[in-house]
């Protein structure tokens, strides 16, 4: 009976914690999976969604360290594969999420071709998505122009796509241009109220542009 309950148990609390976060509610999703994990601590599912709750609360560190437990459990799970290279960049690890970003965006580039062949094909806007992780990487190591262009091209792309601005927004900021950052972070807010990313490099943006002389 014991055992039976704590199975269900654990995939209640799974399930929840996973609606939780795709509805972006963070801090119940959090709250859920740390109920999981006390039932499972090697769920490799729940420690990756533990990893974007964090990262979407801004605890960096905490955020890596269940990535990282992740990893070394299943270094191959689809999860893993998806979500470590942006737990990395968002962590201001570039040289390591570049190689990874460019393998997913390859890998479902490929998958895409797969079903073009098959007749099954439909957009994956996912593709299109990896345009301004890369470029937001290889704007942070020296290759400014090039990033800049990629993450240009992934707005024109989707234009409902958040983080797009998102990363262009930060980009500007690390260039000290705030006036046009503010303008990027405030769209990808709109397109992503809950980016906690995005609020807290306006809300730095913001009080430059308020300081600068008249």
């Amino acid at each position: 009976f014991k055992l039976t309950y704590g199975v269900k148990t654990f995939f209640e609390k799974q399930l929840s914690g996973t609606i939780y976060q795709a509805l972006g509610i963070p801090e119940e999703a959090l709250r859920c999976i740390n109920q999981g994990l006390f039932l499972e601590p090697n769920s490799v599912t729940l420690l990756c969604t533990k990893s974007r709750c964090l990262l979407s609360l801004g605890e960096l560190e905490s955020a890596i360290s269940a990535m990282e437990k992740a990893y070394r459990l299943y270094p191959d799970h689809p999860l893993v594969i998806k979500y470590r290279p942006l737990v990395l960049l968002y962590s201001d690890r570039f040289e390591e999420a570049l190689p990874m970003l460019k393998q997913a965006a390859d890998d479902l580039a490929i998958k895409q071709k797969e079903k073009t062949v098959n007749g099954a094909s439909s957009p994956n806007p996912q593709i299109d998505h990896y345009l301004t992780h890369i470029g937001f990487a290889k704007f942070n190591l020296g290759e400014c122009e090039r990033g800049m262009s990629m993450m240009d091209l992934c707005i024109k792309v989707d234009p409902n796509y958040g983080t797009g601005y998102v990363n262009k927004g930060v980009a500007l900021f690390r260039l000290q241009k705030y006036e046009e950052a503010c303008k990027y972070l405030e769209k990808g807010i709109a397109l992503d109220p809950l980016s906690f990313r995005a609020k807290d490099y306006y809300n730095q943006a913001l009080l430059y542009t308020e300081q600068k002389p008249e």
